[in-house]
């Protein structure tokens, strides 16, 4: 009985966080006139200041804070602007944009003022 009532509390808390659709870019598959990745426009972040990072956790990694989850960089970057864009033979178009961080294991994206039209796929 005890086991059912924790089953039926922990339900509630399994959630996804991010949709995977699965699948390849279609930039990955089809043969275009830039397909070159390196022609692409790049930003690219500012090293990441990992001993600075790494001496304020010193300090603050003793258990009354939360561990460091990554490094935020604030940028405004408009694909529009400085992407590549380039329409195919079926008439679909793929802008392009690079980003670069050096040193990074990984890289999140927050949006704002983002909007994508039905159909469209980010990848």
């Amino acid at each position: 009985m005890v086991w059912g009532i924790g089953l039926i509390v922990l339900l509630p808390l399994s959630t996804r966080a991010q949709e995977n659709e699965r699948g390849t870019p279609p930039s990955f598959q089809l043969k275009t006139s830039s397909n070159a990745r390196q022609s692409f426009p790049t930003y690219t972040t500012d090293e990441i200041p990992l001993d600075k990072l790494q001496a304020e956790d010193a300090i603050f990694d003793k258990g009354k804070y939360p561990y460091r989850f990554g490094y935020n960089f604030n940028v405004n970057l408009d694909i529009k602007k400085e992407g590549t864009l380039e329409e195919l033979a079926d008439g679909s178009k793929i802008w392009r944009y690079k980003v670069k961080c050096p040193g990074a294991i990984s890289v999140n994206f927050l949006y704002s003022n983002f909007h994508l039209p039905e159909g469209s796929k980010l990848f």
